[in-house]
């Protein structure tokens, strides 16, 4: 199956099959390198890694850490960390990692600007609600 994507301006007035992703209870976030030409770079990239892939990431190491870095506070309960999943999305010019406890994925035909309306309201509340 070939893997493409499209870039779609906000603006545009068409509308597309747009995918979206969201995280629960989301950990921690890194978005940056390595892009599609240094992913070979990533720690990870011997272990199954691939570009313009969403990855599961077992037995993380990312989490070990945030885990670790947390156990100072006074309220630390380590079986709260097991339930996080590191995820990985390879894409052309950045790469994103994701800590969170679960995720939901969706397929809508939309306009990007309506979407990015619907989104704006979820993200704080709509004036119709």
């Amino acid at each position: 199956m070939a893997k493409t994507t499209t870039g779609v301006d906000p603006a545009a007035a068409d509308a597309y099959d747009l995918a979206w992703v969201r995280f629960d209870r989301v950990a921690a976030v890194l978005l940056g390198p390595p892009n599609d030409e240094a992913i070979s770079g990533h720690p990870l990239w011997n272990d199954g890694l691939e570009t313009y892939q969403f990855h599961r990431v077992e037995n993380s190491a990312w989490s070990v850490e945030y885990e670790t870095r947390n156990r100072v506070h006074p309220n630390h309960r380590p079986e709260s960390w097991k339930q996080d999943v590191h995820y990985i999305f390879t894409f052309h010019d950045k790469t994103l990692e994701c800590l969170a406890d679960g995720h939901t994925v969706g397929l809508i035909r939309s306009t990007m600007r309506d979407q990015l309306h619907v989104l704006v309201d979820q993200l704080v509340g709509s004036a119709n609600a």
